[in-house]
């Protein structure tokens, strides 16, 4: 079996075709005008911030921050710990779901996310324990851009920014 890896290795090395010097193709430079790139798109006057944001954000807060941090979380935290985390977090939502529901005239919802909230915070020891999921109030979310298209909010230009 490893003869066989030897003599390809061979055949591939004896079989490229040698150039000698005079042979070898030339490559030449050509100097050519440096081109330049420009965004100028009016949907997005802030397009040069944010590509300098996504950048910083790309090459400095997600590679010597965000980065460590998430695959130590994700390699040392106990699962029963991520999930009441989990919980918490999402119980924190509950009030924005609440007014977002409300805002479209979801009565149900706004009153369930309420509900949630409630039970969440008081028996569920602030939320970490998803009791109102166990009473058969299932978690319904509801963000604010549905808000504005439900009222026919045109869509708009993009601000980006960096969140520590």
């Amino acid at each position: 079996m490893k003869y066989k890896w030897i003599l390809l290795q061979a055949f591939v090395v004896l079989g490229m075709p040698a150039y000698a010097q005079d042979d070898a193709p030339q490559v030449t430079q050509e100097s050519s005008p440096a081109i330049e790139i420009t965004y100028n798109d009016p949907r997005d006057p802030f397009e040069g911030f944010n590509r300098t944001m996504w950048d910083f954000n790309y090459l400095y807060v997600d590679q010597y921050i965000l980065r460590p941090v998430a695959h130590g979380y994700k390699d040392y935290v106990p699962h029963p710990i991520k999930t009441g985390i989990n919980n918490f977090v999402y119980n924190l939502e509950e009030p924005s779901a609440l007014i977002n529901n409300t805002l479209q005239g979801k009565w149900m919802w706004a009153a369930n996310a309420g509900g949630r909230f409630t039970v969440n915070t008081t028996i569920g020891l602030l939320g970490v324990i998803d009791v109102a999921d166990m009473m058969g109030m299932h978690r319904k979310q509801d963000a604010f851009n549905e808000v504005l298209g439900y009222y026919g909010v045109p869509n708009g230009s993009v601000f980006y920014g960096t969140v520590l």
